[in-house]
């Protein structure tokens, strides 16, 4: 306010706006500057819009570009199968193995069911107790009449069970101690009339069949006992059976109906026995068009791209044909990027040594403007031809030529150096063992004499062991074992089958 006095009263009397006039040559003085600044706000908001544009154009490349990285674009499958309930075709994996296959099933997989002895009550104490041992393996049985399970051979290749029974327990709380196991074997409690029966279904297949074993001394546990003397309160209601096919005239059988290992990469699910004589045929074949139209897309992307990056750092012409200079235009920055991205783009892929090594090889040319281009005939050839070379070119790719090494891609992939690479195997891995003292026991036959009664009395086949630190609880043999491998067998079973070692994936394997 005292300023604005001062003017006024100088400019008093002479007729002269003393306030505008100051305002004013401030205005005159301050232009050049305020226009320079303007202009240059002006300069970095086109710079940072251009380079908006830039970062949009080399996304659609980039996922052009990611595209076709995935190595099981090249190795992608079609099937064309049969239209029948018999077999039903789940998926196709990527690099599954091409060809004709004609299949023929000859019986389904089942799993064998035991329903144990009726009772009264679900939830109410059974006043049972003692240890129930399940063990999985393959029963033969006498042909009767009845019929009746006569011989037990372990697969050791499945972990035995133990549960703990006691007086408290109910028929729901047996079956929860079962199921959460999590071995495969299902219980479940069922209302037949007006009393319950515990039900056990096995997992699929000839070989997991159960063996359903008391301890000595338990009360009331024969009543869920199903083995070679002990069977008669438990009726086996489905016998465990393998699925049986066959492929292009060779004989398979499968534990499981769902298989996916007959035919590399192909998994189809077993429905129901075909009529005699009645064959499938399912073909394989290589699916070139989804990698070809691919192809296709990066070549689109990567021209669209090429022509909005011209435009920013180079002169286009308007709608009224009058020549526009690009934001990015001048911009070393810019260009030095666009032209590294062109370079890679037309030059050899790093470490593919043979095969299509370059664009060029499979008929992509670059053209004087810097865009791409493709020879049909060329391009047609390759896929036809020599489709399996495509992947090395567009897709990470890692081999071994020692069939014993795989070489797979880490953390540190982004570090890897493209080539050829020799690695030395100064030493094979080696699994720790404990090797026991020589049994005389033995005859060439590899039978006992007599055979192996681990259940007389008076004797304690009884340990503990230790694996990867990880203590068992008591461990006990209480079979009577013919041979050597019975023995083996179900020793590997019972150990693996140990609570405590279960719980921290530790196993043996058991040898003589």
């Amino acid at each position: 306010m005292a300023s604005n006095n001062i003017i006024g009263a100088l400019g008093a009397g002479s007729g002269i706006d003393i306030a505008n006039l100051v305002t004013q040559l401030t205005a005159v003085e301050r232009a050049p500057q305020q226009q320079r600044l303007d202009t240059r706000q002006q300069k970095l908001e086109a710079q940072i819009s251009g380079y908006g544009q830039l970062k949009s154009a080399l996304d659609s490349v980039k996922t052009s570009m990611a595209a076709l990285g995935d190595n099981d674009l090249f190795n992608a499958r079609s099937v064309a199968v049969p239209s029948s309930d018999v077999i039903t075709a789940n998926k196709v994996a990527p690099g599954a193995q091409t060809g004709t296959y004609k299949i023929e099933v000859t019986q389904v997989a089942s799993a064998q069911a035991l329903a144990m002895k009726a009772q009264t009550e679900r939830d109410s104490a059974l006043n049972k107790s003692g240890d129930l041992t399940i063990r999985f393996g393959t029963w033969a049985y006498d042909a009767g009449p009845p019929v009746k399970p006569s011989s037990f051979a372990v697969n050791n290749e499945r972990a035995s069970l133990k549960i703990s029974i006691e007086a408290t327990d109910s028929l729901d709380t047996i079956a929860e101690k079962i199921n959460s196991q999590n071995s495969g074997v299902q219980a479940s409690v069922l209302k037949v009339d007006d009393q319950y029966q515990l039900m056990l279904t096995s997992p699929s297949g000839k070989s997991n069949a159960m063996e359903i074993t008391a301890s000595v001394g338990a009360v009331g546990l024969n009543d869920f006992a199903f083995n070679q003397t002990t069977y008669a309160d438990v009726k086996e209601t489905q016998r465990g059976q393998n699925a049986e096919l066959t492929l292009n005239g060779l004989e398979v059988t499968r534990t499981s109906n769902d298989i996916d290992d007959v035919i590399p990469g192909l998994s189809f699910t077993i429905n129901k026995k075909g009529t005699a004589g009645e064959s499938l045929s399912f073909s394989v074949t290589a699916d070139k068009s989804t990698a070809e139209q691919t192809i296709r897309d990066f070549v689109k992307a990567y021209n669209d791209f090429q022509k909005s990056a011209q435009d920013l750092v180079g002169y286009s012409r308007d709608k009224d044909n009058k020549l526009v200079r690009g934001a990015l235009a001048g911009d070393s920055t810019a260009r030095t990027m666009i032209t590294r991205l062109r370079e890679t783009i037309g030059g050899s892929v790093p470490g593919v040594q043979s095969g299509f090594t370059a664009l060029t090889n499979v008929g992509i040319r670059t053209e004087r403007d810097g865009s791409l281009s493709i020879n049909e005939k060329e391009f047609s050839a390759a896929v036809s031809g020599n489709f399996n070379q495509f992947e090395s070119l567009f897709a990470t790719r890692s081999s071994s030529t020692n069939t014993a090494v795989s070489v797979n891609r880490g953390t540190f992939v982004n570090r890897a150096v493209s080539g050829t690479h020799d690695v030395q195997i100064s030493q094979d891995p080696t699994k720790g063992q404990i090797v026991g003292n020589a049994v005389s026991g033995l005859d060439v036959d590899d039978k006992f004499i007599p055979p192996l009664n681990t259940s007389a009395s008076g004797k304690n086949y009884s340990f503990k062991m230790s694996v990867d630190g990880v203590k068992s609880s008591t461990i006990t043999l209480t079979k009577t074992y013919a041979t050597a491998e019975e023995l083996r067998a179900d020793l590997q079973s019972q150990i693996n089958g140990d609570a405590a070692l279960k719980t921290a994936d530790a196993a043996v394997d058991v040898k003589f």
